[in-house]
């Protein structure tokens, strides 16, 4: 799983590059999306490649009924996921509705940068679920020392993320857009301490998947997406994009607390052993 987050990493570091590199225009647009799959497929096919040779697992034709049942089995983490793709990317659409193509085109570039650093917390996610999960069921003590840890070094490597990219942002404007836009530093410098607010919840849902509590995942992932289809409107609305800037950070925070409610309510021994 560590393999997984570093390739998509790095594909994502190739994509941003590809984009500084080969896009200077918007004719060029239409590549944009070609250079995400192109480096996405490479890097996972380089990926597969060395899993089948150096680790020895073999491919094989998997069965229909395992397939089915493997739908089966984490439908409730399809839609979870799905809820939040929502809720991290519908931003865009709602302020499509009202603002010009201008100031969407401005918004899009602030947006576009602290979405690639999101990832950050997923990867996260993905590295550190088999360990926690084997110990959350071999030993429980083990597993909050190994989550406390992780949690603490999350937390610091997301805020040195936001700091930087806040205080970077003319900069990294300047590299992408080749002009100076006010208004997308302005975006980009509220939207940076998004990927510190993604790190406060990776605790949580380390524990929900480690416990099986896929359940309050799902309903955590749909009260966030409720939260910010019903809010990003309104503040859109009134203030524009510094509305919707301030909407996606209020979700943040909220899916942190709308998660330690439901851990609170549901699972006090992981609440009271994590936080305690």
């Amino acid at each position: 799983m560590k393999l997984v987050s570093i390739a998509n990493i790095f594909s994502k570091l190739l994509f941003l590059m590809g984009i500084v590199l080969f896009i200077h225009s918007p004719e060029e647009s239409k590549w944009v999306n070609f250079l995400m799959g192109f480096f996405g497929l490479g890097i996972n096919l380089l990926l597969l490649g060395y899993i089948h040779s150096f680790l020895g697992i073999a491919f094989y034709q998997p069965e229909f009924s395992a397939i089915w049942k493997s739908l089966k089995d984490n439908s409730l983490l399809f839609f979870s996921n799905l809820a939040s793709h929502i809720s991290i990317s519908g931003g865009l659409i709602v302020l499509s509705f009202f603002a010009n193509a201008e100031t969407l085109g401005m918004y899009s570039l602030a947006e576009r940068v602290i979405m690639v650093l999101r990832l950050f917390p997923p990867f996260i996610f993905q590295a550190i679920i088999p360990n926690a999960s084997r110990l959350y069921t071999e030993d429980l003590p083990a597993f909050f020392k190994f989550m406390k840890r992780v949690y603490k070094k999350v937390l610091v490597v997301g805020f040195f993320i936001s700091a930087c990219v806040h205080f970077a942002a003319p900069f990294i404007v300047q590299v992408l857009s080749r002009t100076a836009l006010e208004e997308s530093v302005l975006y980009l410098k509220i939207l940076a301490i998004v990927p510190f607010l993604a790190c406060l919840n990776v605790a949580n849902v380390t524990m929900m998947m480690a416990a099986d509590l896929r359940q309050l995942l799902f309903k955590a992932s749909w009260l966030m997406c409720a939260f910010m289809v019903i809010l990003a409107p309104v503040l859109t609305g009134h203030f524009g994009p510094i509305g919707l800037c301030f909407a996606i950070i209020s979700t943040e925070i909220v899916v942190f607390l709308i998660c330690l409610v439901l851990l609170y309510r549901h699972n006090r021994t992981l609440f009271y052993g994590f936080y305690s």
